[in-house]
Parts: C-alpha cells; sequence; structure tokens
C-alpha cells in the first residue's frame, strides 16, 4: 500500500467490438505506470478472468467493470462481476447497491445522445459515485466542459483514458492512497477520496 496510486478505469480490449487491444498487451503496458486498471468492455464481461489473471501476474490491482451504453449517456461500472439485467435506471441503481459496485458517468459532452441526456436528470447524477472530467479519447472542449459541469455541482471527478488503442495507456490516471484491492479502491471512490491526473 503507498500513497498517489494510479489507476485507469476506462479501458477497452479486443472484447469491446472496437478495440482489438489483447488483454494481455493491455496489461504489460499499464504496470510500467499504473497501479491498477479497470477493463471496461462494451456490455461485456468475458475479459475479466484473464484480465484478473495477467494483473495478478504483474502485480497491478484488477477492477472488474464493463461499460453500459444507454440512451441517455454511457456508465462505467466498476466492482461487477456479472452483466446486469435491468430496464430501468432504479434497478441499475439497486444492482449497484447490492453488489457494492459504484458507477460513474463517461464522456458527458463528447457527443449528442437520442434521449434526455443524464446531465438533466438531477436525481440520477446524485445516484453516481462520479463524473468523468478527463477522457483522453475526447475532445479537449468536451472535458473543459465536464470539469466545469462537475465542479459546479461538487461531483467526484474521475479521469480515464478510454484507451481503444495501446498507445493511449497511462496517459490519465485517478489517484487514490493505500488501496490493496478493487474493493478499497470502489469504496475511496464512493466517498470522493480520489483526485485526477494526466500527461
Amino acid at each position: 500500500m503507498k500513497e498517489n496510486m494510479k489507476f485507469d478505469l476506462h479501458v477497452h480490449s479486443e472484447h469491446s467490438f472496437d478495440s482489438n487491444m489483447p488483454i494481455k498487451d493491455i496489461i504489460k503496458l499499464a504496470a510500467k505506470t499504473l497501479d491498477g486498471i479497470a477493463i471496461t468492455d462494451h456490455d461485456s464481461i468475458s475479459g475479466h478472468i484473464e484480465a484478473e489473471k495477467e494483473c495478478k501476474k504483474r502485480g497491478l490491482i484488477f477492477i472488474p467493470g464493463m461499460e453500459l451504453k444507454s440512451p441517455s449517456g454511457d456508465l462505467v461500472l466498476l466492482g461487477i462481476t456479472e452483466i446486469p439485467n435491468i430496464e430501468t435506471f432504479q434497478q441499475l441503481e439497486d444492482f449497484i447497491k447490492d453488489n457494492n459496485a459504484a458507477m460513474f458517468l463517461a464522456h458527458p459532452f463528447a457527443g449528442p445522445v437520442p434521449g434526455k441526456p443524464f446531465t438533466e436528470i438531477p436525481e440520477i447524477l446524485k445516484a453516481l459515485d462520479g463524473i468523468e472530467v478527463y477522457n483522453a479519447f475526447t475532445p479537449l472542449e468536451a472535458n473543459l466542459k465536464a470539469m466545469q459541469f462537475a465542479k459546479e455541482r461538487n461531483m467526484t471527478a474521475v479521469a480515464t483514458t478510454d484507451a481503444h488503442h495501446l498507445d493511449l495507456i497511462g496517459k490519465a490516471f485517478t489517484i487514490a492512497d493505500n488501496i490493496s484491492s478493487s474493493e478499497d479502491f470502489i469504496q475511496s471512490l464512493k466517498k470522493g477520496n480520489v483526485r485526477v491526473g494526466w500527461l
């Protein structure tokens, strides 16, 4: 355990439709600069077993996760070991609580969504554990807007790469102190005891 531990909470592997990164290569590269990583493939957890194995081999903390698409925006779920079978946000909120998991809003201003954006639904914003204020895969203007949005609402900020290519691994991270497990990190996130950084 140590201070200023770096975690990337939003990474896509070859188990996502829009990435071809092998998990072994992701973890090998992440181990050079990070202390932990979440593999968050689109609506999939099929890479978790391999990712956890590779993380153990290289001394990284593995955080199981996925990116969930919805008409109102994308959410990153952390600490999950199954895909939620849900139809409403309330069911998702219950699922997160029941599994001692966490969720944050991904790239909130990266582009239009077909439904009413989560950013315009205060009761949903209150249920989130954080918001992505820096996404290395997103234009700077959208990130700056997310930073201002989070500051005005006192929301917990996270920074991620949203990596779909290996050249982004390690370029952005969420920082926490004295973390020894996925569960430790999730509790720090839920308490707001995290910071953001990027290169």
